[in-house]
């Protein structure tokens, strides 16, 4: 993938973090890590706005619930554990959404 167009991707994304537009899963496996790691959902968000182009591992590729939408894999370490983060912008480019945010 082109460090350019991730790297452009992040920044949409964090603009629209910054403006308090993002939905984040409440998947069970997302609400055990955010315990594990004693995280406020604040801190998830200041997390997600520190996510770089160092930290990119896939994507975008075709959201299987929604196939017009485009994931990003990325995965950062937090208290000492690799976490895998799965973001995306909607398809309407009005919100910033959080898919996976887990060990």
């Amino acid at each position: 993938m082109d460090r350019i167009a991730v790297a452009q991707f992040l920044l949409e994304f964090k603009k629209l973090v910054k403006e308090r537009r993002l939905y984040v899963e409440g998947r069970d496996k997302n609400i055990i890590t955010l315990g594990e790691l004693g995280i406020t959902n604040d801190q998830q968000r200041q997390e997600l706005l520190e996510l770089s182009v160092e930290d990119y591992v896939s994507g975008p590729e075709s959201d299987r619930d929604r196939p017009e939408e485009y994931l990003y894999k990325f995965k950062r370490r937090i208290n000492d554990q690799e976490i895998y983060i799965k973001i995306k912008i909607t398809v309407d480019g009005k919100y910033a959404k959080c898919i996976s945010f887990h060990t």
